[in-house]
Formats: structure tokens, C-alpha cells, sequence
């Protein structure tokens, strides 16, 4: 039996409300952000990035999983923006965690299915008896890639989720795999460019150009190759960018609503990326009882989707996560506009010239 040992997540504490950056651009109306379900998103401080939200969520899980470090194979740390473009990233987490130097350690990048691919990764790797015990980590800071003004402002955020994937002491199996790619360039960031830019236009429709051309077929293809319906999954987790998307995807693959919509977490923390499902899973994790079967679909601009089912396993309430999820969602202040343009780097100054500022 192959699946998840442990999970753990981390988000920033600081918010802020949509409401608050509307007033400063006014670039749509309060009704829309309440139908697409922006309410606020997550502001990383100064000291936080991708690699230190990683580090705080393999650490919990770590510890959930009961092991050593040094018995951690591999290292897979799936992002779209991660610190580092050029070095490794997991190679921090590596030595920050004691993991052991002869580990496995690698990045893997698909932008909002970098940590769905990673589990996939990982899967293989230990039905392969090439692993043992892999640490996935999936973070993204989209924050700090939208430039101010950009209607993406109101939702891109900040977070990370980990697993330890294993062949010992499971409490959710993994059943099965399914992924659908293409090229598209709907979202992009070219090498050097800080800010993300939309290629196939960001109003309507074209906002989620890719997304049920990809996430559909993934799916309906697991499903096929698991000899399983939509009504046999007590829980969904779909990519939580807006309310529109998880609707689309929902009604587009017949799922029941009630048991895609008690997971969303769009209005709490905003689009987070490649931990983005996976934290909607992390809070399946929290509430679930044994035999309890989760369809997770992961959505990366480029194009491409995967999907994946687990089923939990007896040992289910051992390894719950603490915090849970709901504590991090609930540990917050708000900050203010001005603040949030300051702690994302928005607002910079020559360092010629910072000796004006003393």
C-alpha cells in the first residue's frame, strides 16, 4: 500500500480584504468580487517566502509522521515560484530539515500542478522500490509575481502544503493517477521578468482558457480507469482559484456540490497555487473517517492537469495535522493596502539613495 504517511500546511498569518484593494483601484465592483468569491488572500511578510512556508509545513509534517529525518529518501518541492530560478530549491529544505545528504533531491515546476505532480512522482518512485519514504512539498507565493493594479491582485496568495508518501504506516491510499497536458500560453513568466503576464487575456471566459479542456479529461480519464462515477467519491478538492472555476469544473464533471463546496477555501486564502488543491485536500484529511474515498485535480497554466483518487485508511485519526487547517485559516490579522505594497516588495527604492530615508 502506497499513499500519504503524514500532511502538514502553512499560510501567512497577515490578510488582506479585497474590499481594501478596491478602494484604492476601484477596477471592478464589490458585486463581482462577491460572485467570483475574492474576499481576501494571504500577504507574506519580509521574511517569508516560498522556501520558508515550505520549511514551516514539512517541518509539522515531519513531526506528524513520527520519523526521523534521516530516513527521508527524496525530496520533491513542486512550485511555480520558487526562490531560486537557477540553483535548487529543495536542496534548503534538505539540509534545513537534516535530511541525509544521499537523499534524492530535485525541484519540479508546472506552475499550479507542480505539487500534484510531485505526489505523482513520488508514487512511482516508491512502486519503482527506488523510495521509501519522499517528502513533497508544494508552495507557491503568487503575491509576489501580480503587479499592483492587475484585477489577479485580489486573489493571488501565498502558501504551502506537505506530505511524507510511503509504503508504511498509510492513512490514505493512493488508487490511482490520471494527467492531461498541452501548450498554452493562458498565464506566463519569462526568465528575468518578475510579474506574471496573461496571454490569453484575463476577462470572462478566457480567464479559465485551459481549464476544462484539461482538468475534464484528466479526471473522466481516472475515473475510467478506476471503474468509478462521480458518486463515489465522498469528497472533492478541485483547484481553489475563484468560486466560477470550482463551479465549472463541478458542474462540467457532474460532481455533487456537496461534497465539492464544504472544501472550498477560495474566500478564506485566495489562489495559492500549486498547494492550492492540496491544501483543500489537507482539510479533507482533517474531518475524514476511515474508508472515505478524495477526488484531488490540480490545474497548471502551461497547459496541463492532473488528477488523482485516494481512499483513507483506518489509521486516519493518528496523523491529523495540527495545526489543522481551519487553526491556520484562523490565526490572522488584516493589514492595509499601503502595508501590503511594502511587505510585497512593490515599493522600491534605489539603494544609492537610501541614506534620503533615515
Amino acid at each position: 500500500m502506497i499513499g500519504v504517511r503524514s500532511y502538514g500546511s502553512a499560510i501567512p498569518k497577515n490578510r488582506i480584504k479585497a474590499l481594501d484593494i478596491l478602494a484604492v483601484w476601484k477596477n471592478t465592483t464589490p458585486e463581482v468580487l462577491e460572485s467570483t468569491g475574492q474576499t481576501e488572500r494571504c500577504v507574506t511578510r519580509p521574511d517569508e517566502d516560498t522556501l520558508t512556508l515550505s520549511f514551516d509545513a514539512a517541518t509539522r509534517t515531519i513531526k506528524s509522521a513520527d520519523i526521523n529525518p534521516k530516513k527521508i529518501d527524496t525530496v520533491l518541492f513542486g512550485s511555480g515560484t520558487g526562490v531560486y530560478t537557477t540553483k535548487a530549491n529543495a536542496t534548503f529544505l534538505q539540509d534545513a530539515l537534516g535530511i541525509s545528504n544521499a537523499a534524492f533531491v530535485t525541484d519540479i515546476q508546472f506552475s499550479g500542478k507542480s505539487g500534484t505532480t510531485a505526489l505523482r512522482l513520488a508514487y512511482s518512485l516508491i512502486k519503482a522500490q527506488e523510495a521509501n519514504n519522499v517528502l513533497v512539498v508544494a508552495a507557491d507565493t503568487l503575491n509576489l509575481h501580480i503587479p499592483p493594479g492587475h484585477y489577479y491582485e485580489y486573489s493571488a496568495s501565498a502558501g504551502a502544503t506537505a506530505f511524507i508518501i510511503s509504503n508504511e504506516s498509510v492513512i490514505a491510499e493512493f488508487e490511482g493517477f490520471s494527467s492531461y497536458s498541452s501548450d498554452r500560453n493562458e498565464w506566463f513568466r519569462l526568465d528575468a521578468e518578475r510579474y506574471l503576464q496573461c496571454g490569453g487575456g484575463f476577462i470572462g471566459y478566457r480567464a479559465n482558457w485551459g481549464l476544462l479542456e484539461h482538468v475534464v479529461p484528466a479526471a473522466t480519464t481516472l475515473m475510467e480507469k478506476l471503474t468509478l462515477s462521480p458518486a463515489d467519491f465522498n469528497h472533492v478538492a478541485v483547484h481553489q482559484g475563484t468560486i466560477p472555476q470550482i463551479a465549472m469544473v463541478m458542474g462540467s464533471l457532474k460532481l455533487p456540490p456537496a461534497n465539492v463546496f464544504p472544501w472550498t477555501l477560495t474566500r478564506k486564502v485566495g489562489d495559492i497555487g500549486a498547494a492550492s488543491s492540496l491544501l483543500a485536500f489537507a482539510n479533507i484529511l482533517d474531518h475524514a473517517g476511515p474508508n472515505e474515498r478524495t477526488l484531488i485535480t490540480s490545474w497548471g497554466w502551461g497547459s496541463g492537469a492532473d488528477a488523482f483518487s485516494t481512499k483513507t485508511t483506518e489509521r486516519i485519526s493518528d496523523r491529523r495535522s495540527k495545526p489543522s487547517v481551519k487553526d491556520l485559516l484562523a490565526n490572522k490579522q488584516y493589514i492595509n493596502y499601503d502595508m501590503a505594497l511594502k511587505y510585497e516588495g512593490k515599493l522600491l527604492r534605489s539603494f544609492t539613495d537610501s541614506h534620503a530615508y533615515l
